[in-house]
């Protein structure tokens, strides 16, 4: 439940989302097709969810996560820092 609350009122996944639906989703959408794309994306994310939930309710894949989580951490903290540099550094144009 903790977890839970965290998510739900965590602001960045609805800023992500927005940003990914105003660049993704056409202007001319229906209002149905929107419900299907929220739902879709809505049932992959629960699936996602309770992969993890199942898969980290095993003491020893929690344990193999505690051991390589620095390395988990430094890598993904790199591809982050790479993606933000060529963000950055990207040429806009129209």
């Amino acid at each position: 439940m903790a977890g839970l609350a965290l998510h739900i009122t965590n602001p960045k996944p609805i800023l992500f989302f927005g940003t990914l639906f105003s660049i993704g989703v056409p202007a001319g959408t229906s209002a149905g097709e929107l419900a299907l794309v929220v739902i879709i994306i809505g049932l992959n994310n629960a699936a996602v969810f309770f992969t993890y939930a199942f898969l980290f309710s095993n003491g020893t894949m929690a344990r193999a996560y505690a051991r390589a989580r620095r390395w988990f951490e430094g890598v993904f903290a790199a591809l982050f820092g790479l993606a933000g540099v060529q963000i950055l550094t990207m040429r806009l144009t129209q």
